[in-house]
């Protein structure tokens, strides 16, 4: 059971604080998983037994003291309350842009990522538990997969298997590494330093967080990232809006279309380096040539000014207003 005092000093610290929504850590997930309904009653069991303890059955090098001293702090910016964003090998592939996040119960792995990688989704074992905290939203992972997961640094290794539940979402990040995969590298992250340490049998292994990985990904829109954390309440725009007479509702501005993400320009023609098309900037090389081959291929069905309509029949394209002609125009 809950201690009833927890949950009186709970309410009592959500009283005292103004709050606009909630914000969800993510939960659920195939780490959580439990062979039957007995097994899991005894999983929440566990930690409310007073027991006498247990000795740990681990190696003596997973054992060792972690500690972090003014030669680990390498980040560029400090103060910051930027994302954990680290280097790791999965499956034989090195993966960037991985977010490592102890407030996740989960470990994810994205749908791109994952066939990238040449894998098929009908290797994908059935995920019975969903996801939650994208917002509060239930995510239906599509499947899950054990991955062997490695980090090195100079001659030291540790690789363990891992638990992934796969995910079909746009998200700016490869994978997200929650404390399933903290708890089996036993791995102690000083946030503030961006820097994790874990035991191996060769001594301590630490990784860096990429600091400007960090801020390059922070500053993308991702696609439908604001109706992630929405709430019920209505914007302060919008509560403005209604509040207007209907006579000024008509003279507000509304909100203009902007791009999904920054964008460069990309001639079609060296004989003609006006003639240029936009496309986005988080596209990798493969995919840039490859859109660009096909852009330029298909250059011959591009207007760049009504000059070059001339010759479309009539019949074919044709701007008319529906006015009755009886009535003579006025200016």
């Amino acid at each position: 059971m809950n201690n009833p005092e927890n949950r009186q000093e709970n309410s009592k610290v959500n009283s005292i604080l103004p709050s606009s929504g909630d914000i969800y850590a993510i939960t659920g997930g195939s780490n959580l998983e439990h062979e039957s309904k007995r097994a899991r009653r005894e999983y929440q069991r566990r930690v409310h037994t007073v027991s006498p303890r247990l000795p740990l059955n681990r190696p003596a090098w997973s054992l060792v003291p972690i500690s972090f001293t003014e030669e680990d702090f390498q980040v560029r910016d400090y103060p910051h309350c930027d994302a954990f964003v680290a280097t790791a090998n999965v499956a034989g592939f090195t993966f960037h842009n991985i977010l490592i996040d102890n407030g996740s119960s989960a470990d994810i792995l994205f749908i791109k990522a994952y066939e990238s990688m040449g894998l098929n989704r009908r290797t994908l074992a059935p995920a019975r538990n969903a996801l939650f905290g994208f917002g509060g939203r239930r995510i239906k992972a599509i499947g899950k997969t054990e991955l062997m997961v490695g980090f090195a640094e100079e001659g030291k290794v540790r690789t363990e298997k891992v638990t992934f539940d796969v995910v079909n979402m746009d998200y700016p990040y490869t994978a997200i590494f929650g404390r399933g995969m903290l708890c089996k590298f036993d791995a102690v992250i000083r946030q503030s330093y961006l820097y994790m340490k874990m035991p191996s049998a060769f001594g301590i292994i630490t990784v860096h967080g990429n600091h400007e990985a960090a801020r390059r990904i922070e500053a993308k829109p991702i696609p439908g990232y604001s109706m992630v954390n929405k709430v019920s309440e209505k914007p302060e725009n919008q509560v403005e809006e209604d509040e207007q007479d209907p006579g000024e509702r008509s003279k507000t501005t509304e909100p203009r279309m902007e791009p999904a993400e920054e964008s460069c320009r990309v001639p079609l023609s060296e004989n003609h380096p006006e003639k240029t098309v936009h496309i986005g900037t988080s596209l990798s090389l493969a995919e840039k040539e490859e859109l660009i081959k096909f852009l330029n291929d298909s250059k011959e069905v591009f207007t760049w000014s009504a000059n070059d309509l001339q010759g479309v029949s009539r019949d074919l394209a044709q701007h008319s207003l529906n006015v009755d002609k009886m009535f003579i125009p006025k200016k």
